[in-house]
């Protein structure tokens, strides 16, 4: 399996998920707050905010890696 190029893993060069959190002033207000997280998580949310599982599945459609090293990514 693989090649030279990937050292026999079947994959060359690295992709990396994120997950970004966009401060703006709600989400600063709530972290003030010492809101809880989930209300932090789900204002971010709702600003737009992907997960790291979002980011994986949305590269796995592109075809930039497979779904099996978004579960393995995941799953950490």
């Amino acid at each position: 399996m693989g090649c030279d190029a990937c050292s026999g893993s079947g994959y060359e060069g690295r992709i990396a998920l994120h997950e970004p959190l966009v401060t703006d002033d709600e989400i600063k207000a709530s972290i003030a707050r010492k809101s809880p997280v989930d209300r932090i998580r789900s204002t971010a949310m709702a600003g737009g905010t992907t997960t790291l599982l979002q980011d994986g599945v949305a590269k796995a459609i592109a075809g930039s890696i497979d779904t099996k090293q978004v579960l393995a990514a995941w799953s950490k």
